[in-house]
């Protein structure tokens, strides 16, 4: 039942962020990029919404990164998080 209710609340991020015009990162929708994007995942803790956040929030900071650059900035800010 747990399961379920994180896949709906997910689902449901997704949709709003997509309605608000963000471009929403998943590794299917990534191609080449899926396999930075799931160790960001993993460095997440297997929170994918976080990980999408971070991504976005590193396009927003800079618009010119290409979605490779912008996991690895978002590994960057997750790594250097945690060395503080």
């Amino acid at each position: 039942m747990y399961r379920i209710a994180k896949r709906r609340r997910a689902r449901q991020l997704r949709a709003t962020l997509r309605s608000k015009g963000f471009i929403v990162a998943t590794p299917s929708s990534q191609g080449q990029g899926g396999a930075g994007f799931s160790k960001l995942v993993s460095a997440c803790m297997g929170d994918s919404a976080r990980a999408t956040r971070l991504v976005q929030e590193a396009q927003r900071n800079n618009p010119s990164l290409s979605y490779r650059q912008a996991v690895m900035a978002a590994m960057d800010h997750l790594s250097s998080q945690r060395s503080d």
